[in-house]
């Protein structure tokens, strides 16, 4: 199989995004290139809605004034 620069692209993107999110290499793959694409996308949005949770929990726990009446 010969791949062009815009899939090699493509599939470096989704290892990495698959890599660093800690999604890890599940026994469902991928098999054609817009299933690739589409998976990156929504590794990388969860992952942003994921951080934006936790900076919410983080900022409601940093607010909390224990001498308020």
């Amino acid at each position: 199989d010969s791949f062009n620069i815009s899939e090699v692209y493509n599939l470096a993107m989704y290892f990495c995004v698959m890599t660093l999110t800690g999604v890890g290499f599940g026994d469902v793959a991928p098999s054609g290139q817009f299933e690739v694409q589409v998976s990156t996308v929504t590794m990388f949005v969860t992952g942003f809605m994921w951080a934006w949770v936790i900076a919410n929990i983080v900022n409601v726990v940093n607010n909390i004034d224990p001498f308020a009446t």
